[in-house]
Parts: C-alpha cells; sequence; structure tokens
C-alpha cells in the first residue's frame, strides 16, 4: 500500500520544487529568475554573447559589457548649463568684503621650518598622494553616485532577444529561413 501524505507536505513539496526552478545556473551562477530577473537578463546576455561574468565585475560593469555587446553606450557628460550663455555672475555687495577695513592685509608667506623644526619630522615625509583611506573612501563615493545601467541593460537584452525570435519568424513564414 502507498505512503499518504497531508495537504501541508504536498505544498512544501510543491513549493520546494517551484523553487527550484525558479533558480537555474547561467554561465556558472546560480540566479533566482523570480527575485532578480534583471541579474537573470543580464547573465543570459552575456552568455549570448560569449561574454564570461567575472567574479571581479559588479552588476553595473556587466550591464555596461552586455550593453557594448548590443552596440549600445551611454556617454556620461554634464551639460553645463547656464540661462545666461558664459556669462560670470558677480554679487554687488559692500558687506562681502569691506576693503577698508580687509584691504590693507596681505598674506605673509611663511617657512615650514619655524614650525617643524626636526628634519625627520612626518610633516616633511608626506607625499603629494592622498592618504589611502581618503582615496579608498572617494572611490566609494564615485562608485555609489555613478548611474546605474542594470534596468537599461536588462530591458534592452529582453527587448533584442524578443526582436530576433520575431525575426526568425518572419523569415520562417517568408520561406526564408
Amino acid at each position: 500500500m502507498g505512503k499518504s501524505y497531508t495537504s501541508s507536505e504536498i505544498k512544501t513539496t510543491r513549493s520546494s520544487r517551484e523553487q527550484k526552478q525558479q533558480r537555474q545556473r547561467v554561465g556558472g551562477i546560480m540566479v533566482d529568475k523570480q527575485r532578480t530577473p534583471q541579474s537573470y537578463n543580464i547573465l543570459v546576455g552575456l552568455q549570448k554573447h560569449n561574454i564570461p561574468f567575472d567574479n571581479g565585475m559588479t552588476w553595473n560593469g556587466a550591464a555596461k559589457t552586455l550593453m557594448g555587446a548590443l552596440d549600445c553606450g551611454i556617454i556620461d557628460m554634464s551639460m553645463g548649463y547656464s540661462p545666461r550663455g558664459d556669462q560670470e555672475e558677480s554679487l554687488d555687495n559692500e558687506n562681502i568684503m569691506d576693503d577698508d577695513l580687509y584691504g590693507s592685509l596681505k598674506p605673509e608667506p611663511m617657512s615650514a621650518n619655524d614650525s617643524f623644526t626636526d628634519p625627520a619630522d612626518p610633516f616633511y615625509q608626506m607625499g603629494d598622494d592622498l592618504p589611502d583611506n581618503i582615496s579608498a573612501e572617494r572611490q566609494e563615493t564615485e562608485r555609489k553616485n555613478e548611474s546605474s545601467y542594470i534596468t537599461f541593460a536588462s530591458a534592452l537584452q529582453t527587448e533584442s532577444a524578443h526582436t530576433l525570435e520575431r525575426i526568425e519568424t518572419l523569415k520562417k513564414l517568408a520561406g526564408l529561413g
């Protein structure tokens, strides 16, 4: 006699089977089509163009790579728009700089030797490069502020795939394929 199951056991089995079907391996990476459809589309597009997804690659980098493979590119440019053209703007406000009070003041250059008398002082060992923590912080800020192309590249890949399917269908109907 066969084994009997309760309805909750059947639902659990069905649910786990559906979850396994939603997760697919694309180019060596497991991706959930339901939860991250954009990542899935990008991976499928890269795989179609024989471009490997490198572990050091960000999703935004992968999106840009896919866009390049689809002959699409976006250039980041600041428009520098001004309604007055190239005219410089100045404020005429006597409270900003009182020439009577401050006009006679002139900065006097100082020698570092007056403040730092020891030639082995770390002040003299400083290079022109930024410290590593500041450089890393700037790179992280640039990465965060970078435009995201993931949604656009995913939509472009999806539309490209549909267009290719339509072309193949039309060729078959016309007797060319």
